[in-house]
């Protein structure tokens, strides 16, 4: 192996274009595009001795175990529901039916590209189910509509929804675990390096985990473990192949200079002949929305789009359709909980039950947001005296807009805010059209000062209960990354992106996480 990396060194300068070579120490000759993946004492030392975990086989199980769950549950749902109807359809007619979904899924390649967006995903699992589903009803249905019929139209509509977001949580709750996700290397000639890493750990459902980062730095030397980040191995893109090879990496992501193109198209040559699959960036950090929705995932690059995708017109309506009928679901749903909950804010301490503050709503409009009270009364006066005595705090809230350890909160409202039970009246704001389900943060009128002109494109659709602030860190988060997590929602909006969202809360949600 040493001399397998000494010839990187050696060859270099020598292999085909001098400069791009000796910028990223790739061998140019065909027989050598593949390096052993034995490890060397170098890379060994980097990660303890251990290589990354993780791999496709892992996870194409994962996702195949998942979905073929997710048709029992559509099949056994299907059967209770064509019991009720007093229908009686043989066995057989079910188990063909999941098992041509399945076929289909396997030949539209759904366990061959792991690496993708969930949103997307969803999508794209909704589209060729409701297709399938589609043309075998029509098949069935040229002599007149049958008890099959109605078996294969419900099977389709279950499948339509639980498949895809089942896959969805799936991807979630997987993401969770070690096993879960491809090594890559990321290979930086800008400045985004940093922001593609922090986007990968953003969303590791997308199946790609981050393990070296190599950038084009002055102050950069040989590869070494970085001080801040003990998992992350560091270094120059010269030496990205040799730590690959050693760490048996596949992958890798390479962020170009957006005006070199002749360079960029010879680096992507010679990385192809050293990587199995090379995700190529042309854009640089400050334009790039990496990683949080489809029109990026899609192309694994993008920037802020001029237009915004929200304004469409059928995605809108469809939007406010799914709000009124979920929110007044919910509503019925959860009226016991309401009852108990309001209850016990008021057994607890003096006050009215529900707390109402303005916040900013689309274009700008002013509504009154409901949540329930988890502070004591005159918290407004506490805070002011807080924020004057305690100069530690101030900056705290300076950054965040909110306090980790707040003492005007209650017993009972710090229980509410972990379980984010404090906005179920929220509901009634989307019912009403003030918010939607998902959408960007609430702002208070008073924080438009510190959004410094983004609120113009904050403002542009509804706020929502959830959003890519929630699911992404929540109070963790500081006020100006909300902001641009909330920009990067309003400019990739999509249906799909929704439903993923909301998949992806549930969990924040029940496990507290980022809750303050």
């Amino acid at each position: 192996m040493d001399a397998v990396v000494e010839r990187f060194k050696t060859n270099a300068g020598t292999a085909g274009r001098a400069s791009v070579a000796q910028e990223m120490g790739v061998l140019e000759r065909p027989h050598e595009r593949r390096v052993s993946a034995s490890s060397t004492p170098e890379a060994n030392g980097l990660l303890g001795g251990e290589r990354p975990r993780g791999g496709e086989g892992a996870m194409r199980l994962a996702v195949l175990f998942g979905d073929l769950l997710a048709l029992v549950v559509v099949t056994t749902i299907t059967w209770v529901i064509t019991a009720w109807l007093g229908l009686h359809p043989a066995p057989w007619v079910l188990a063909i039916l999941c098992a041509g979904l399945e076929a289909l899924y396997l030949l539209a390649g759904f366990y061959h590209r792991l690496v993708v967006h969930p949103a997307t995903e969803i999508r794209d699992m909704m589209r060729i189910t409701a297709f399938a589903v589609l043309g075998i009803f029509v098949g069935l249905g040229v002599g007149g509509v049958t008890e099959t019929d109605i078996v294969v139209g419900l099977f389709g509509l279950i499948a339509l929804v639980v498949v895809p977001l089942a896959r969805a949580l799936l991807r979630v709750l997987a993401a969770r675990t070690t096993w879960w996700g491809i090594p890559v290397v990321v290979i930086s000639y800008n400045d985004a390096g940093q922001g593609i890493v922090d986007g990968l750990r953003r969303w590791p459902e997308m199946g790609l985990r981050p393990v070296a980062l190599f950038e084009q730095s002055e102050t950069s030397s040989e590869p070494t473990a970085n001080g801040k980040d003990p998992d992350m191995i560091v270094g120059k893109p010269r030496d990205a192949a040799r730590v690959a090879a050693a760490l048996g990496v596949r992958d890798t992501i390479v962020s170009f200079l957006p005006e070199a193109n002749e360079q960029n198209a010879d680096k992507m040559r010679y990385y192809a002949k050293m990587f199995r699959r090379v995700y190529g960036l042309r854009e640089g950090s400050r334009d790039t929305a990496f990683w949080t929705a489809l029109p990026v995932c899609e192309r694994f690059a993008g920037v802020y789009l001029a237009n915004v995708h929200a304004s469409h017109g059928g995605y809108r309506l469809l939007k406010r359709v799914l709000d009124v009928v979920i929110s007044f679901v919910v509503g019925i749903v959860l009226l016991p909980v309401l009852l108990v909950t309001s209850l016990l804010i008021r057994l607890d301490s003096s006050g009215p039950v529900l707390f109402k503050q303005l916040r900013m709503g689309r274009a700008g409009r002013i509504y009154s947001v409901y949540k329930f009270r988890t502070m004591h009364p005159n918290s407004e006066e506490r805070l002011a005296e807080i924020l004057a005595n305690d100069e530690q705090r101030k900056k705290e809230y300076l950054d965040f807009h909110k306090l980790t350890d707040d003492p005007r909160i209650t017993r009972v409202g710090s229980f509410l805010r972990r379980y984010s039970l404090d906005e179920l009246p929220q509901f009634w704001n989307v019912f009403v059209g003030d918010m939607s389900l998902v959408g960007p943060r609430a702002y208070v009128p008073g924080e438009i000062s510190d959004m410094v002109g983004l609120e113009r494109v904050v403002l542009q659709v509804r706020p929502g209960i959830t959003g890519l602030w929630q699911v992404l860190g929540r109070n963790e988060l500081n006020f100006r990354t909300r902001v641009e997590l909330d920009i990067e929602y309003v400019q990739n909006a999509t249906l799909w992106l929704d439903l993923y969202i909301m998949v992806r809360t549930f969990p924040v949600v029940l496990t507290g996480q980022g809750a303050g």
